[in-house]
């Protein structure tokens, strides 16, 4: 790990050099999508980057997507990529190969001033398999081991990779550990499924790269309605009474969202401020990051999650818009009406589910299409009056 920490603090005056030689070098010249060319072993997977993302296209105007990133060759290896973002505004990835181990540095250049992003180095065994990825960037220092062995299964002997990763971070003194199983298909190469050894949440399956976006929507709402009503059932809520179950999200990953349950003191005691301004999750008492334990939505869900994110993110902003929505006001409208709910939470008369994005504050939108008609327009005229 030194070796990588001086590298990562000789990058802003070493620079100059590195430009000059990967340019002057280059061969060929193509474009991509996506970093997917990081070194980080798994990484195509646990992006959930699609085809279209990890391709190299002869021009940049084939590129699908908001991101482009030129890739000069030498000899058919990749030696130097550059995103750029501007006017002498980029980010520069060097790429340094060994007999048994490859190196790429990252640097952030802005008007002539460089800052040193991320060093990154993988080690590999004499048949290329991953020994040891260390990676240093301005906060933490990584490590990751990488274990293999063939695991036993239905039909035969299947290889799989145990990974040991250590975070640090020194200017906080915190170091985190954590350990993930990759398992192959019977190629041996394929990644089939990967997984946490810490909590058991799988965060890969390759079975989700053939659901279409419809598929993962429907998996979805019975992944986040089940952890609902389970998590619930584990909570002490019996003197709680709710007056508005409360799902948050954003655009920038709408799934899972984050929990409320808004009790009717929390909407009655602020009447000085705007009516809906207790619609707000982290406000809440009783919120899934602190409070609620026991709803966890990431649990065993990653890879969906992920996945869809992955293929909502690839469409025009209108149509993600309106689909995310359109699941979230079908979603509490079943939801306000399961039998089991109301087994689960004590309501008062006024009570409603709702969800909203909260970077774009689009609840009354949502409340309109959720509510039935009677209680919307009674909310509606409350909100007329504080105008």
């Amino acid at each position: 790990m030194r070796d990588v920490l001086e590298l990562f603090e000789a990058l802003p005056q070493e620079y100059p050099q590195l430009l000059e030689r990967a340019t002057n070098r280059s061969e060929q010249i193509v474009f991509a999508g996506a970093d997917f060319f990081t070194l980080q072993p798994f990484a195509v997977e646990l992006l959930h980057l699609s085809p279209a993302q990890v391709a190299l296209y002869p021009t940049v105007e084939e590129v699908p997507g908001d991101d482009r990133f030129l890739l000069a060759l030498n000899d058919g290896q990749l030696e130097y990529a550059t995103q750029v973002y501007g006017e002498d505004i980029r980010y520069d990835f060097f790429f340094q190969r060994e007999e048994n181990s490859q190196t790429r540095l990252q640097a952030y250049h802005n008007d002539g001033h460089v800052n040193a992003v991320e060093v990154e180095r993988i080690t590999r065994d004499d048949q290329g398999l991953p020994l040891l990825y260390e990676r240093v960037d301005t906060h933490v220092r990584l490590t990751q081991r990488y274990q293999y062995q063939q695991c036993g299964t239905a039909d035969g002997q299947r290889w799989m990779c145990d990974i040991t990763s250590e975070s640090v971070n020194p200017a906080h003194d915190y170091t985190c550990q954590q350990r993930q199983r990759v398992y192959f298909a019977d190629d041996g190469y394929t990644v089939d499924r990967i997984e946490s050894l810490d909590n058991g949440d799988i965060l890969y399956d390759r079975a989700m790269n053939s659901l279409s976006l419809e598929e993962l929507l429907e998996q979805a709402n019975e992944a986040i309605e089940s952890r609902l009503l389970a998590g619930l059932s584990q909570e002490s809520l019996e003197s709680v009474e709710v007056r508005c179950v409360l799902f948050e999200y954003s655009l920038q990953g709408p799934f899972p969202p984050t929990l409320a349950l808004i009790q009717p003191h929390e909407v009655d005691d602020n009447p000085e401020y705007a009516p809906l301004s207790w619609l707000n999750a982290p406000d809440a008492e009783l919120f899934s990051e602190r409070g609620l334990d026991a709803v966890d939505f990431h649990q065993g869900c990653s890879a969906l999650f992920d996945q869809l994110n992955a293929q909502l993110d690839a469409l025009e902003f209108e149509s993600q818009q309106e689909l995310v929505i359109t699941f979230y006001v079908e979603f509490c409208r079943r939801l306000m009406n399961n039998p089991r709910l109301a087994t689960l939470i004590r309501t008062d008369d006024d009570f409603f589910v709702t969800a909203r994005d909260f970077e774009a504050a689009n609840e009354l939108e949502l409340l309109e299409r959720v509510l039935p008609a009677r209680q919307w327009q009674s909310m509606k005229s409350t909100i007329e009056l504080h105008e």
